[in-house]
This record gives C-alpha cells, sequence and structure tokens, in this order.
C-alpha cells in the first residue's frame, strides 16, 4: 500500500474496479478515476487500457500516427464523434 500512495507501484485493476462499483462510478467517472491513478506514476497509462491497445493492431496504427501528427484536441475530438457514430449503430 506504501508503494501505491508513493507512487512506486500502480494500483491493482480488480481494486479499482471494486472501488467504482462501490461508488457506484458512472463509465466516464470511472475512467477518470482509472487516469487519475494512472497520472500518480510517471509513463503509465491508465490500466483499462494496455490490453486492448494491444490486443488491436489499427489501434496501435491509429495511436502512433496522431502522435506523429500532433493530433489536436479538436482532431481527437472528431475521431471520438466517429466512434460514437458507428458503436451507435
Amino acid at each position: 500500500m506504501s508503494d501505491i500512495e508513493k507512487g512506486r507501484r500502480y494500483p491493482p485493476e480488480k481494486k479499482l474496479d471494486e472501488i467504482a462499483e462501490k461508488l457506484k462510478l458512472t463509465g466516464d467517472e470511472k475512467a477518470y478515476m482509472l487516469d487519475i491513478a494512472a497520472m500518480t506514476k510517471t509513463k503509465i497509462i491508465s490500466s483499462d487500457l494496455p490490453k486492448y491497445i494491444m490486443e488491436k493492431d489499427l489501434a496501435r496504427v491509429a495511436l502512433r500516427r496522431a502522435k506523429a501528427g500532433n493530433l489536436s484536441d479538436e482532431g481527437w475530438q472528431e475521431v471520438i464523434d466517429l466512434i460514437d457514430k458507428k458503436v451507435t449503430n
């Protein structure tokens, strides 16, 4: 627990899931909590993302292209809007 508090160790995803469930967090609130937990440790992303990113080749391609092109927040919003449109159809 001390290592987690000092940012030397990432909190276990299972525990974060339990906290989110107990607090009855919405999906957005849980994502925010995971992002905050990731920010406590340098060069770590939210615990709900690595497995998905590593399983999806095109997700990695898209992220690398966005990084190389320095995609703006507006550009990312367009990507999110496109995803939302695809998911709801």
